[in-house]
């Protein structure tokens, strides 16, 4: 929400697709999250279970925590919001225009990578380790930047032709 209101004069219909492409990135991660627990809580009834029954559940409980999709999908989402907060901050005086080249940079390798994933599990395997890197620098930047230096408040944001702001 923040960086939505702090890149919306720029291009505010890119700023809510940012916001809304992470919120629905957060939803999966979310959802996830509780399907990862309730593989766990299969694995603590399995535990206590008779033993043919032990092996049923800890064999559905290893099928869900295998399945890793939804994080996969949920990285896309997170890859168009830190791609578009990227393309903003290219096209404003906020903060220097490196930082939004390498979140383009950054976002596009989540997207990349993870599309590869589904297409080419062996590809997208071999490109993760790539993609962290990019990513962590793009991020951790910004990240840094806004902590330690801040924005530019008196630098005007520069209106992009031919789009809504």
């Amino acid at each position: 929400m923040l960086l939505y209101e702090l890149l919306r004069p720029i291009n505010k219909s890119i700023a809510l697709f940012g916001a809304f492409a992470s919120l629905a990135g957060l939803t999966i991660g979310a959802v996830s999250a509780v399907n990862e627990l309730g593989a766990l809580a299969l694995l603590k009834e399995a535990s206590t279970a008779a033993p043919a029954l032990a092996n049923q559940l800890q064999t559905i409980a290893q099928v869900s925590l295998r399945d890793e999709a939804e994080f996969k999908v949920s990285m896309v989402y997170f890859g168009l919001h830190v791609a578009s907060i990227g393309y903003l901050i290219l096209r404003s005086n906020l903060v220097p225009r490196i930082i939004g080249g390498v979140a383009v940079a950054g976002g596009s390798s989540y997207i990349i990578s993870s599309f590869a994933s589904f297409v080419a599990p062996a590809v997208g395997a071999r490109l993760s380790p790539l993609v962290i890197p990019i990513a962590i620098l793009g991020e951790g930047s910004l990240t840094l930047w806004l902590l330690f230096k801040g924005v530019n408040v008196n630098a005007s944001p520069r209106v992009l032709p031919a789009i809504d702001r």
